[in-house]
């Protein structure tokens, strides 16, 4: 699982406790028994939080990512079909780099899918009762970028080292840190994208 550091939104805001990681390592602690499951911090930079992805998911024999993002504008936990081939900001990331209407990737496909169910996974957090919906794409931002770099891995690797189960998630910006019944939807998410788990 990855989540993000601080970043400065677009709002102007700034969020330096970013509960995608919080999310991230409550979800590990859950899981404790499981040796396999770990939680990584990402940088929010474009180049450098894809290099580290790209680094996570080619070492060892990795099954199943979980990517966590924080969405400051969205009030539901909200499941990405699509990453886009596409870098835009509206202010620089946490390296410093503005990207505007880039490629992600040159001659990379404009779009790729995640590679297991949206709508599946939907219903595995709404059996725990929390608001949750498809999106359509990750918008254009970082959480984009590295949803794009795990879903296309998991595309490439379907023929080559077996398969990846790639899914990024949007939550909401809690009130007060990670809130326990989103805590134990995504713990729930994190077991059902687990390959053994699913037919």
């Amino acid at each position: 699982m990855t989540g993000f550091g601080a970043f400065a939104g677009a709002d102007g805001r700034r969020v330096e406790r970013n509960p995608s990681i919080a999310y991230a390592h409550a979800i590990a602690a859950h899981l404790a028994d499981d040796r396999r499951v770990r939680a990584l911090e990402l940088p929010v930079a474009f180049k450098d939080g894809r290099l580290a992805l790209r680094s996570a998911l080619t070492s060892g024999r990795l099954r199943a990512w979980l990517g966590l993002g924080v969405a400051l504008s969205r009030q539901s936990v909200e499941v990405e079909a699509i990453a886009l081939n596409v870098a835009h900001a509206l202010g620089p990331d946490e390296a410093g780099e503005l990207l505007v209407h880039q490629t992600l990737v040159a001659g990379g496909p404009t779009a790729v899918c995640a590679s297991v169910s949206p709508s599946a996974a939907v219903d595995v957090l709404r059996q725990a009762a929390i608001d949750a919906h498809v999106s359509h794409h990750a918008g254009t931002f970082v959480c984009n970028a590295v949803a794009y770099e795990a879903y296309r891995s998991a595309a490439r690797r379907a023929s080559a080292r077996g398969p990846l189960a790639a899914l990024f998630v949007h939550v909401p910006m809690p009130a007060d840190g990670p809130e326990p019944q989103v805590t134990a939807a995504l713990v729930a998410l994190a077991r059902w994208l687990a390959p053994e788990s699913r037919p």
